[in-house]
Protein backbone atom coordinates (compact mmCIF):
# COMPACT_ATOMS: atom_id res chain seq x y z
CA UNK A 1 0.00 0.00 0.00
CA UNK A 2 2.97 2.28 0.71
CA UNK A 3 4.53 1.58 -2.33
CA UNK A 4 1.95 2.34 -4.36
CA UNK A 5 1.51 5.67 -2.79
CA UNK A 6 4.94 6.56 -3.34
CA UNK A 7 4.45 5.76 -7.16
CA UNK A 8 1.54 7.33 -7.43
CA UNK A 9 3.12 10.86 -5.82
CA UNK A 10 6.23 10.50 -7.96
CA UNK A 11 4.14 10.15 -11.32
CA UNK A 12 1.65 12.84 -10.58
CA UNK A 13 4.77 15.06 -9.43
CA UNK A 14 6.80 14.09 -12.31
CA UNK A 15 3.66 14.98 -14.71
CA UNK A 16 2.98 18.09 -12.96
CA UNK A 17 6.52 19.35 -13.74
CA UNK A 18 6.62 18.33 -17.29
CA UNK A 19 4.96 21.47 -18.65
CA UNK A 20 8.09 23.26 -16.90
CA UNK A 21 10.36 21.59 -18.57
CA UNK A 22 8.85 22.14 -21.85
CA UNK A 23 8.72 25.41 -21.71
CA UNK A 24 10.39 27.37 -24.55
CA UNK A 25 13.46 29.33 -24.49
CA UNK A 26 13.22 32.98 -24.30
CA UNK A 27 12.29 34.09 -27.36
CA UNK A 28 12.04 37.46 -29.23
CA UNK A 29 9.63 39.38 -31.00
CA UNK A 30 10.66 41.56 -34.20
CA UNK A 31 8.25 44.33 -34.78
CA UNK A 32 9.12 46.20 -38.35
CA UNK A 33 8.11 49.40 -39.65
CA UNK A 34 8.70 50.26 -43.56
CA UNK A 35 6.97 53.48 -45.10
CA UNK A 36 7.10 56.82 -45.96
CA UNK A 37 7.45 60.41 -43.81
CA UNK A 38 5.57 63.18 -44.97
CA UNK A 39 6.40 66.39 -43.36
CA UNK A 40 3.52 67.76 -40.99
CA UNK A 41 5.10 71.15 -38.89
CA UNK A 42 8.23 71.99 -37.64
CA UNK A 43 11.60 73.03 -39.40
CA UNK A 44 12.73 69.44 -41.00
CA UNK A 45 16.43 70.77 -41.37
CA UNK A 46 17.64 67.18 -41.88
CA UNK A 47 15.80 66.79 -44.94
CA UNK A 48 13.24 63.88 -43.95
CA UNK A 49 10.45 64.66 -45.33
CA UNK A 50 9.57 61.95 -48.40
CA UNK A 51 12.23 59.79 -47.04
CA UNK A 52 11.66 55.93 -46.38
CA UNK A 53 11.92 55.00 -43.14
CA UNK A 54 12.66 51.17 -41.88
CA UNK A 55 12.67 50.75 -38.16
CA UNK A 56 12.92 47.21 -36.04
CA UNK A 57 12.41 46.94 -32.17
CA UNK A 58 13.39 43.69 -31.16
CA UNK A 59 11.77 42.36 -28.00
CA UNK A 60 12.38 39.74 -25.72
CA UNK A 61 9.23 37.62 -25.08
CA UNK A 62 10.37 37.78 -20.81
CA UNK A 63 10.97 41.23 -20.77
CA UNK A 64 9.03 42.62 -17.69
CA UNK A 65 7.13 46.35 -17.98
CA UNK A 66 8.72 48.68 -16.51
CA UNK A 67 5.92 50.48 -15.97
CA UNK A 68 2.06 50.28 -15.84
CA UNK A 69 -0.51 52.98 -15.71
CA UNK A 70 -3.25 53.67 -13.16
CA UNK A 71 -5.55 52.78 -15.43
CA UNK A 72 -4.17 49.75 -16.78
CA UNK A 73 -4.39 50.10 -20.46
CA UNK A 74 -0.72 51.89 -21.13
CA UNK A 75 2.76 49.57 -20.57
CA UNK A 76 6.48 51.06 -20.64
CA UNK A 77 8.97 48.41 -21.62
CA UNK A 78 12.86 49.68 -21.39
CA UNK A 79 14.43 48.32 -24.71
CA UNK A 80 18.50 47.77 -24.39
CA UNK A 81 21.24 48.77 -26.24
CA UNK A 82 21.31 47.96 -29.82
CA UNK A 83 17.30 46.76 -29.93
CA UNK A 84 16.72 49.37 -32.15
CA UNK A 85 17.54 49.90 -35.74
CA UNK A 86 16.55 52.56 -37.86
CA UNK A 87 17.13 53.42 -41.63
CA UNK A 88 16.45 56.16 -44.02
CA UNK A 89 16.79 56.16 -47.22
CA UNK A 90 17.47 59.97 -47.90
CA UNK A 91 17.97 62.60 -45.87
CA UNK A 92 20.74 64.00 -43.31
CA UNK A 93 19.72 61.65 -40.64
CA UNK A 94 22.11 58.72 -40.58
CA UNK A 95 21.26 55.00 -40.46
CA UNK A 96 21.96 53.95 -36.91
CA UNK A 97 21.61 50.85 -34.37
CA UNK A 98 20.35 52.10 -30.81
CA UNK A 99 23.70 52.16 -28.45
CA UNK A 100 21.27 53.87 -25.08
CA UNK A 101 18.02 52.35 -23.92
CA UNK A 102 14.97 53.23 -25.50
CA UNK A 103 11.41 53.36 -24.58
CA UNK A 104 8.52 51.13 -26.04
CA UNK A 105 4.81 52.20 -24.35
CA UNK A 106 2.13 49.55 -25.93
CA UNK A 107 -1.58 50.72 -25.56
CA UNK A 108 -3.72 47.65 -25.09
CA UNK A 109 -6.65 50.50 -25.26
CA UNK A 110 -5.94 52.24 -28.22
CA UNK A 111 -3.74 49.49 -30.36
CA UNK A 112 -0.82 51.63 -30.03
CA UNK A 113 3.14 51.23 -30.39
CA UNK A 114 4.99 54.43 -29.71
CA UNK A 115 9.25 53.89 -29.24
CA UNK A 116 11.52 56.81 -28.51
CA UNK A 117 15.34 57.48 -27.52
CA UNK A 118 18.31 58.93 -28.60
CA UNK A 119 20.68 58.12 -31.81
CA UNK A 120 24.13 57.78 -31.32
CA UNK A 121 24.32 61.02 -33.69
CA UNK A 122 24.90 63.92 -30.65
CA UNK A 123 22.09 65.07 -29.52
CA UNK A 124 19.46 63.71 -32.03
CA UNK A 125 16.18 61.73 -30.53
CA UNK A 126 13.92 60.22 -32.39
CA UNK A 127 10.03 59.66 -31.60
CA UNK A 128 8.10 56.91 -33.40
CA UNK A 129 4.29 56.21 -33.30
CA UNK A 130 1.74 53.69 -34.75
CA UNK A 131 -1.83 52.58 -34.15
CA UNK A 132 -3.04 49.63 -35.15
CA UNK A 133 -6.31 47.73 -36.21
CA UNK A 134 -8.39 46.87 -33.42
CA UNK A 135 -7.55 43.80 -31.10
CA UNK A 136 -4.37 43.77 -33.10
CA UNK A 137 -2.52 43.10 -29.15
CA UNK A 138 -4.23 41.73 -26.51
CA UNK A 139 -4.11 42.53 -22.89
CA UNK A 140 -1.47 40.03 -22.36
CA UNK A 141 1.01 42.83 -23.89
CA UNK A 142 0.62 43.82 -20.12
CA UNK A 143 2.73 41.37 -18.64
CA UNK A 144 5.26 41.03 -21.23
CA UNK A 145 5.66 41.75 -25.13
CA UNK A 146 4.16 39.96 -27.99
CA UNK A 147 3.00 39.39 -31.19
CA UNK A 148 0.43 41.68 -32.57
CA UNK A 149 -2.37 39.55 -35.36
CA UNK A 150 -3.34 40.20 -38.32
CA UNK A 151 0.89 40.51 -39.62
CA UNK A 152 1.49 42.33 -42.01
CA UNK A 153 -0.85 44.82 -41.76
CA UNK A 154 -1.26 48.80 -42.59
CA UNK A 155 -0.27 51.09 -39.78
CA UNK A 156 -3.97 53.02 -39.00
CA UNK A 157 -1.77 56.43 -38.12
CA UNK A 158 1.45 56.85 -37.80
CA UNK A 159 4.00 59.71 -36.76
CA UNK A 160 7.61 60.08 -36.76
CA UNK A 161 9.54 63.29 -35.20
CA UNK A 162 12.78 64.26 -34.57
CA UNK A 163 14.78 66.87 -32.36
CA UNK A 164 18.35 68.41 -32.20
CA UNK A 165 19.49 70.02 -28.86
CA UNK A 166 22.44 71.01 -30.44
CA UNK A 167 21.63 74.15 -33.50
CA UNK A 168 17.94 73.56 -32.25
CA UNK A 169 15.63 72.54 -34.70
CA UNK A 170 12.75 69.49 -35.16
CA UNK A 171 9.95 68.03 -37.24
CA UNK A 172 6.73 66.66 -36.72
CA UNK A 173 6.01 63.95 -39.84
CA UNK A 174 3.46 61.41 -40.68
CA UNK A 175 4.07 57.78 -41.09
CA UNK A 176 2.29 55.91 -44.16
CA UNK A 177 3.27 52.18 -43.98
CA UNK A 178 2.91 48.53 -42.62
CA UNK A 179 3.89 47.06 -39.77
CA UNK A 180 4.98 43.54 -39.36
CA UNK A 181 6.16 41.31 -36.71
Amino acid sequence: MQLRRIVLFCATLALGLCPLFAASPDSNIVITLNGTLGFVSGEDCLSENDAAMTATATFSSSATPTHISVGGTLVTYKLPRGAVTVSFSSGEIPNFTCTMPWKAVFSSKAQTLDLSGGTPHGSLGLYIHIKLKRDSWSDAILQHPTAFSPSPQNVMDGGFAYHRAIHPCGADMGFTGTASN
